[in-house]
C-alpha cells in the first residue's frame, strides 16, 4: 500500500497530469458503440508508436475503415469506432 501523501508534497503534484491520467483510465472503461478514437488513441491502445499506426496498421486492408468525422476532420485526422478497433485487435492474436 502507498504511504500517505504529506501536505508539503501536495504542492509538487502536477494536478493537470493527474486529471488527464484519471480521465484516460475512466474513459477506457466507457467504450460503447458510439465511441470514436483518433489515430493517437488507436496507437496507444495497440501499444505501438503513432507513426507505425499511421503508416502501416491503419493502411492494412483488413483494418477497420475510418468514419467521417462529425464536424469535419479531427485534430489528428481520421477517426475510427473504438469497438471496431477492439474487435480487430482480438482477431490479430496468433
Amino acid at each position: 500500500m502507498n504511504a500517505p501523501v504529506k501536505p508539503e508534497t501536495l504542492a509538487e503534484l502536477d494536478y493537470d497530469l493527474l486529471a488527464t491520467l484519471i480521465a484516460e483510465k475512466l474513459g477506457a472503461s466507457q467504450i460503447n458503440e458510439h465511441t470514436l478514437w483518433d489515430g493517437h488513441q488507436c496507437a496507444k491502445y495497440l501499444h505501438v508508436a503513432y507513426e507505425a499506426f499511421r503508416d502501416r496498421i491503419s493502411k492494412d486492408s483488413k483494418f477497420p475503415t475510418p468514419v467521417a468525422a462529425p464536424y469535419g476532420k479531427s485534430r489528428s485526422g481520421k477517426l475510427w469506432y473504438a469497438q471496431e478497433i477492439l474487435d480487430w485487435a482480438k482477431k490479430q492474436r496468433c
